[in-house]
């Protein structure tokens, strides 16, 4: 991708939009990347920026008209534009794409994540930028404030570079990523907390209702970093074909692999939850089956001096032991006892008064749920990506 200015003229739309474009811009200058506000003191805006910064630009807009207007402003081609109108017009069929543009211009999607602890909910958001010539224009919709992560990691660095779009556009990714990173950080905690409700000692009400929960942000969270990593090989590919001699910036082989280790670890938390939720259920099935067993015993014990209380009160003129003196006490002394020795054998083969044990059973659930487990992985920086 070669360095130049952008020209005005007729555009995709027609003509040069005359209302300012606000925008947050910031501009390299020999010292590096800083905020950059006009002389006069008055609001940022695409044009100003345009009239008063010779290097390249870089400019966050706030909507979607803004974004269009922009990229009218620094006199982006018909291609460009026309693509630029598909990205932002998808609306529910948005996905991560990258779109070679008029000459070197690209324009691509990128989904964002992000994560909110008190609801462990998960949240989609998305970037839309263009890359031209020596300014570059982006649009974040969303919470996960992935651009102000990238424009103080872009300001902190002090390298310079000869073109604007390399490391703007490395600062955006790699802190997209280490938001995506900190939202797997986040699950994975999510995931431990479910863990402990399922095998403590009194287990919380709707265990599997949370596991179905957690289990569709997880999915959700799939959905935005798996076409990412999709998206990024063909984003490499035009932007290595623009470097001189074709080199393959470091950065960007670090994106893919730290993507491919976030995928990773998603799916093996959906694996563990999916575990735990077996657990679960064969918890309900074992303790069902034991409140089937007492009720069952009891049934047996009530039977016996129900039989013996139906067949004397059956009033037979001649029955055995209806004018005996002691018959009725002896009748209640056999209930009882009937009673007591089927009790004491369901006592004995273990259907009557043995609860599993909780630490037995928190003890086995977790020895069946570990092992589908990968081997432990190292959390404390394996999804943490570098400098740019």
């Amino acid at each position: 991708m070669t360095t130049q200015r952008p020209t005005a003229g007729p555009t995709a739309r027609g003509t040069v939009p005359s209302d300012e474009v606000r925008a947050r811009v910031w501009a390299q200058d020999p010292v590096g990347w800083r905020p950059w506000n006009p002389a006069d003191g008055g609001a940022s805006t695409v044009q100003g920026a345009l009239a008063q910064v010779d290097g390249p630009v870089w400019a966050v807009v706030d909507d979607r008209h803004a974004l269009l207007a922009a990229g009218r402003l620094v006199g982006v081609g018909r291609h460009t534009a026309e693509s630029l109108a598909r990205h932002l017009a998808a609306d529910g069929a948005r996905r991560a794409r990258v779109d070679q543009g008029t000459g070197d211009e690209v324009v691509f999607t990128v989904p964002t994540v992000s994560f909110v602890e008190h609801t462990r909910d998960v949240r989609t958001g998305w970037i839309t930028a263009v890359l031209g010539g020596r300014v570059v224009v982006m649009l974040e919709e969303g919470d996960a404030g992935v651009l102000a992560a990238a424009a103080h990691r872009l300001v902190d660095d002090e390298q310079r570079a000869a073109h604007a779009g390399h490391p703007v556009l490395a600062a955006t990714l790699l802190a997209l990523v280490d938001a995506a990173s900190e939202v797997e950080s986040s699950v994975a905690d999510a995931v431990a907390y479910t863990e402990r409700a399922v095998f403590s000692d009194a287990p919380e009400d709707e265990i599997a209702g949370q596991v179905y929960d957690l289990k569709r942000e997880i999915a959700e969270a799939r959905r935005a970093v798996t076409p990412l990593a999709t998206a990024l090989p063909d984003l490499v590919d035009r932007l290595v074909d623009a470097e001189p001699g074709h080199r393959r910036p470091r950065w960007l082989e670090r994106l893919e692999s730290t993507v491919e280790r976030i995928d990773q670890h998603l799916d093996q938390d959906d694996g563990l939850l999916s575990d735990m939720l077996d657990v679960h259920l064969a918890q309900v099935s074992v303790q069902q089956n034991e409140d089937m067993r007492r009720i069952s015993a009891w049934a047996a014990i009530i039977a016996v001096p129900t039989f013996i209380a139906g067949v004397f009160g059956m009033n037979f003129e001649h029955m055995t032991g209806l004018g005996w003196r002691y018959g009725y006490p002896v009748a209640l002394a056999a209930m009882a006892a009937s009673a007591v020795v089927l009790w004491l054998q369901f006592r004995r083969s273990g259907w009557w008064g043995v609860r599993r044990s909780p630490a037995r059973t928190r003890a086995r659930g977790r020895r069946s749920a570990g092992a589908a487990r990968s081997p432990a992985r190292d959390r404390s920086g394996s999804t943490r990506t570098g400098g740019s």
